[in-house]
């Protein structure tokens, strides 16, 4: 830089340049990466005009340096470069902010854009491959790809959707499983499921009063006549047919009106236990995470995809959330706590298009203890 060291007047405007969390977020990316406005873009989710604004304040206080490539500028902050008093308060700075929720999400994104840009170097070498993966994609679409690995599950599966909503992954996953059991609370939803799952099932939206596991599954008091007035679907789930086979009265799709809280499902009764998108909206996650543990056969497993933490509270109230995200150590306190083995939990890649906070996927396994550690 060219100013003396320690100056008053260069000490407020490098203060003044990193007091607006918009430079930080830049000063966060352009410290691990070099990268031009566009990706910069896409990365922070601003427009254009706003990035190239607070750019230009960071570029003028000598915080980045630019280069041009082709038609393309590209930003990069070189810590050796800096002077050095700067350098100490930009260290400050990244210290005391280094754990934002927002950076996390910025830094899934910067993955994603790395392995794009890696894919563009490539392009130029795959010639006929490329054009073959945009003719397929127009001929045939993509969703062929996730039904051959769906394709991949045991035969003899019976999976819960737990908040199913209008039956989108049902729908995926009815074709490849002996059962799936859709849970959601609202009328509504069920009745779209319903329509939507019709070439799968005509099996009633069971209205439960109790919401919860039956009883006489667990009273050793009540009498065989009493367990003969559970749903047909139970007694066919009490002698379920060979595995890959399916009783001709036990319908694929079985759709269930219920709270999350006290699922109408049997202890240890299904494969494995999805929550899609759900967690967020419920007032007590540990409480829903406990009733996945119940229903799961030993062995069985709970599979989770929700947001990691964020600060858009805009983006949680209009949707209506109760909890903006979940972090690593809560997801997997959560599923222990609930007798859940071995939790994993990966972020997901943002899709180019997405607009939401960024998502994780939490796997854990329904252990053969069966061991709940109440809170």
């Amino acid at each position: 830089m060219n100013r003396s060291t320690g100056q008053p007047a260069s000490l407020l405007s490098w203060m003044d340049s990193l007091a607006d969390e918009t430079r930080l977020r830049l000063l966060h990316l352009l410290e691990r990466q070099e990268l031009g406005v566009v990706e910069l873009c896409d990365i922070l989710q601003l427009p254009q005009s706003t990035v190239s604004r607070h750019l230009k304040v960071l570029s003028d206080q000598k915080w980045v340096r630019s280069r041009r490539l082709a038609t393309t500028h590209l930003y990069r902050t070189i810590l050796d470069e800096l002077d050095p008093a700067a350098r100490k308060l930009w260290l400050l700075a990244r210290e005391q902010t280094q754990n934002w929720a927002t950076l996390k999400q910025d830094e899934l994104r910067l993955q994603r854009r790395l392995r794009e840009r890696e894919i563009d170097s490539q392009e130029f070498f795959a010639g006929a491959a490329a054009q073959w993966d945009h003719l397929r994609r127009e001929l045939y679409g993509e969703s062929f790809s996730v039904s051959a690995m769906l394709a991949l599950l045991p035969r003899d599966m019976i999976v819960a959707d737990l908040g199913c909503g209008t039956g989108a992954t049902i729908e995926q996953l009815a074709p490849h499983v002996r059962q799936i059991i859709g849970v959601d609370n609202s009328p509504a939803m069920l009745k779209a499921a319903k329509k939507r799952l019709a070439a799968f099932t005509s099996a009633d939206i069971a209205k439960l009063d109790h919401r919860g596991p039956d009883p006489s599954k667990t009273d050793p008091s009540k009498t065989d006549q009493s367990r003969t007035d559970q749903s047909q679907t139970d007694q066919v789930r009490a002698n379920p047919p060979r595995a890959g086979q399916r009783n001709s009265e036990q319908p694929r799709v079985d759709l269930r009106r219920g709270d999350l809280q006290t699922l109408p499902i049997d202890d240890a009764s299904v494969d494995a236990a999805l929550l899609l998108l759900a967690l967020t909206y419920v007032p007590d996650p540990e409480v829903v995470v406990r009733e996945m543990s119940r229903i799961l056969k030993p062995g069985g497993r709970a599979i989770i995809v929700d947001l990691l933490p964020h600060d858009r509270d805009d983006f949680r109230r209009e949707l209506g959330q109760l909890h903006a995200g979940f972090s690593e150590a809560a997801m997997k306190n959560l599923l222990t706590s609930a007798g859940l083995d071995a939790p994993t939990l990966t972020g997901l890649p943002p899709e180019p298009n997405a607009k939401g906070p960024a998502l994780f996927l939490a796997s854990a396994i329904k252990s053969e203890r069966s061991e709940v550690r109440l809170p």
